[in-house]
């Protein structure tokens, strides 16, 4: 299967199965879901007791209001679109960050290639043990997270398009590194990691990505936090 059908299929099983998950939800938060897949994203917005809209290539911040919650997945077949609600019922219990995590309990990678999983969890020992960040957060580099759409716009004022500076695997950490200064409540949902049922080649270079994230700690060490509260 070529990268442009396995794109295309991804985001068609995504968006039938958001479809039949979010139809019976009761959930007194807008849902708006942006689908990465690495070419292109699609739009997914739910507001309460209305059908799925179609998928619109319009920005998502054009859609947000300050009551939406924003859920980013892969649309490779990796991530569970099932796990969505449980990121989406955090944040309405009081999380602004939820993050669908590989390594709390009920959670595993165990299908994802050796160099994969050893990568994510050195990260996990960096982040966690180096930097000063929630001591709770297990997961740094998954892609799979809901954010409370009031706790980016908050970061949004401060770093303005400087938010999500790194390219690739890396702007997950770097997004919640910063996010860390907004002191949000972050939360972790247990996820299993399908990667045995990806639809095309890993875009994922390693040493790149390794590079990024000391620089990241690096960066992180040395720059004075933000001199007024966010």
């Amino acid at each position: 299967m070529g990268l442009g059908q396995a794109v295309q299929t991804g985001i068609r099983a995504v968006v039938d199965a958001s479809k039949q998950i979010l139809r019976p939800a009761r959930s007194s938060l807008r849902l708006a879901a942006t689908i990465a897949t690495g070419e292109s994203s699609v739009q997914l917005a739910q507001p309460p007791g209305s059908e799925l809209a179609p998928p619109s290539p319009q920005p998502i911040a054009g859609a947000a209001n300050h009551n939406d919650l924003l859920v980013i997945m892969d649309a490779d077949d990796t991530h569970d679109p099932q796990l969505v609600m449980n990121l989406a019922a955090a944040i309405e219990n009081g999380a602004d960050i939820a993050i669908a995590s590989r390594f709390v309990a009920g959670g595993n990678d165990k299908t994802a290639p050796f160099f994969r999983r050893l990568l994510s969890r050195g990260a996990a020992v960096c982040f966690k043990t180096v930097l000063p960040i929630d001591r709770q957060v297990n997961d740094f580099t998954s892609g799979f997270r809901a954010y409370r759409i009031s706790l980016l716009d908050r970061a949004v004022s401060h770093w303005g398009y400087r938010l999500i500076e790194e390219s690739g695997f890396a702007c997950m950490v770097e997004l919640l590194l910063k996010l860390r200064f907004c002191k949000p409540r972050i939360v972790e949902v247990p996820f299993r990691l399908q990667y045995d049922r990806k639809l095309s080649t890993s875009k994922i270079r390693i040493v790149r990505t390794i590079m990024q994230y000391l620089k990241l700690a690096l960066r992180d060490r040395i720059s004075p936090p933000p001199a007024r509260e966010i």
